[in-house]
């Protein structure tokens, strides 16, 4: 029986148990080096899967490539600008990148979840939460709505919880920290304008590039020669 959102032609037969990490099993695809960055961009290989404890969240984890951010700054210094937040990773996927989407909220995620639960089309959504900590703007739930939507990952300028499981799934998310403290759902707040911080403006179209070293911001899709 395939797994939701993998590889329909994988079956339970071409995983195997491995220990649990982190509060997930996971299951390794049979001859699987193991884990390896990711991000979005090209179609990847499903090369594992995790479960997390909460019975809803059922997820093929996959492998994608992005250029590491400081290559990037290398090859074009020009046009690239980097947002100085100080961001912390949380999910399984460190390495991501995307087209531009973006919501501004405050202590309110309905919006994030409606967009979650749509086709992401590999982008990142870049969330201005206004740097307020006092409620999580994306849990695992939303979070795996957006991995297996196509979404390549989020940027929050906020903070979000269940980050044991949202750090075992193949989606990227950078954020200010954690708090449990769910958010309302009330639906305030703007899809897709322009927002602005940490010395960066991220433009809805433009893409962004995340890594372990930061955040960049690009006014189109990257190549390196």
């Amino acid at each position: 029986m395939p797994f939701e959102g993998s590889n329909p032609s994988l079956s339970a037969t071409s995983y195997k148990k491995a220990p649990l990490i982190g509060g997930f099993f996971v299951g390794m695809a049979e001859g699987a080096p193991g884990f390896e960055s990711c991000s979005t961009g090209a179609p990847a290989k499903p090369v594992a899967r995790a479960r997390s404890a909460h019975p809803s969240c059922y997820i093929a984890l996959m492998t994608k490539d992005s250029p590491p951010t400081a290559d990037l700054v290398d090859d074009f210094e020009d046009i690239v600008t980097a947002c100085t937040t100080q961001f912390r990773d949380f999910g399984g996927c460190k390495r991501f990148s995307g087209p531009i989407r973006t919501v501004t909220c405050r202590n309110d995620n309905q919006l994030i979840k409606d967009l979650m639960g749509k086709p992401g089309n590999g982008a990142v959504l870049v969330v201005d939460g206004g740097a307020s900590m006092d409620t999580a703007l994306m849990g695992d739930l939303i979070a795996s709505k957006g991995m297996n939507n196509g979404w390549s990952g989020a940027v929050i300028l906020g903070p979000i919880r269940d980050s044991v499981v949202i750090g075992g799934l193949d989606f990227g998310v950078k954020a200010l920290g954690t708090v449990p403290i769910k958010s309302a759902k009330a639906g305030a707040g703007a899809v897709d304008e322009v927002v602005n911080f940490g010395g960066a403006t991220f433009t809805p179209g433009h893409w962004v590039y995340c890594d372990e070293d930061g955040v960049l911001i690009a006014p189109h899709e990257l190549t390196s020669p």
